[in-house]
Formats: structure tokens, C-alpha cells, sequence
């Protein structure tokens, strides 16, 4: 991933950009298509959740574990340092919880996120939460905006800055070592 570019301005980042990181995985996108999504407002919550903020955050992407699941991405804002960082899900409810109940914040390969959670606490964080409108929940419109958001310089607390659309799974790559194929 080092030679994927990464951008100062929002602006310099296109559908055309997009595609070229994705084109092994077989899909695209329009830059009518991304401007929608990139359109999309944003809801933002100061973190800790206090009780009155934690019923917006429900009505906003429901209860987990419930029917109508909404997709949508969500960003992590450090708020000393202005560190982000960038997750989607096609179940918000389902995806927040798991970080509000420190379901993985345990894990060891965690990234940089989690552990500037655990060692700092929500209390230092606030979230930014994309819900995908009715006539986008298409299953790749989330990842799409989570691809945009990737590519520019903020996003500092994600390691891996390309998206996978789990569409086909990319194209095989095979490596060869000496007299062997490994798949």
C-alpha cells in the first residue's frame, strides 16, 4: 500500500481515483454517484454518550440485533490531536456496539485506533455518523464513501487505506517461491 496516494484536499480525490484502487475487485463508481454520497450529512456525537445523546444515536441507527439493518460509515475524531478514523458497516447498531461494549478493544493486532481507545478513553473522541439514505443502501454505497474518506491525510488512525467490497474477492494472486505455487 505505499504507493497508494494519499490527499491534502477532498477535492483532488475523484470516482476516477477511486476506481483505479478497486478495479481488481470488479465494481465502480460514477463522480454523480460519489458526489451524492460525499453529500450526505453527517451526524455528530460527543463521546462519552450521555443518556439523552444515547436515544439520538438509537433513533439515528436503530438497536442491534433488530430488523432494519442501516448501513452507513462512521468516523472517529481524536479531539486533541484531530487524528481520525474512518469504519463502515452494512449494521451501524451492530458495528458501534461492538466498540461501546469494548467487545475487540482487547484484541492484539488492533490497529491504532483501538488502542488510543483503550488507553485514553471515549471521553477523548467524538463520532461522526453517515447513514446511508433508503435509495442508496445499495450493498457497496458505504464502502464507497469509506474509500473517499481513506484517501485524504486525516485519516491517520486507519492502516489499511483500501476498502475490500468483498465482491468477488479480487482477482487470485499467485506467488511463486523456488519449485512451488502457493494460492
Amino acid at each position: 500500500y505505499s504507493n497508494i496516494k494519499i490527499y491534502d484536499k477532498y477535492e483532488d480525490i475523484t470516482n476516477e481515483t477511486i476506481n483505479k484502487l478497486v478495479t481488481n475487485q470488479g465494481i465502480s463508481i460514477s463522480q454523480d454517484e460519489l458526489d451524492i454520497l460525499k453529500s450526505i450529512p453527517g451526524v455528530k456525537f460527543d463521546l462519552p454518550l450521555n443518556n439523552q445523546t444515547k436515544h439520538a444515536l438509537v433513533a439515528l441507527i436503530g438497536k442491534p440485533k433488530t430488523r432494519g439493518l442501516k448501513p452507513g460509515v462512521y468516523i472517529f475524531t481524536h479531539k486533541i490531536t484531530g487524528y481520525k478514523y474512518v469504519g463502515s458497516s452494512n449494521s451501524l447498531s451492530r458495528r458501534l456496539d461492538q466498540y461501546f461494549h469494548c467487545k475487540h478493544l482487547n484484541q492484539d493486532d488492533s490497529g491504532q485506533l483501538l488502542p488510543l481507545l483503550n488507553k485514553e478513553g471515549f471521553d477523548k473522541f467524538s463520532l461522526e455518523i453517515f447513514v446511508m439514505p433508503l435509495d442508496l443502501r445499495s450493498h457497496y454505497s458505504f464502502l464507497f464513501l469509506e474509500q473517499y474518506y481513506l484517501l485524504h491525510k486525516s485519516f491517520n488512525l486507519n492502516t489499511q487505506r483500501i476498502v475490500n467490497f468483498r465482491v468477488h474477492q479480487g482477482n487470485p494472486i499467485y506467488l511463486y517461491y523456488l519449485n512451488y505455487l502457493y494460492i
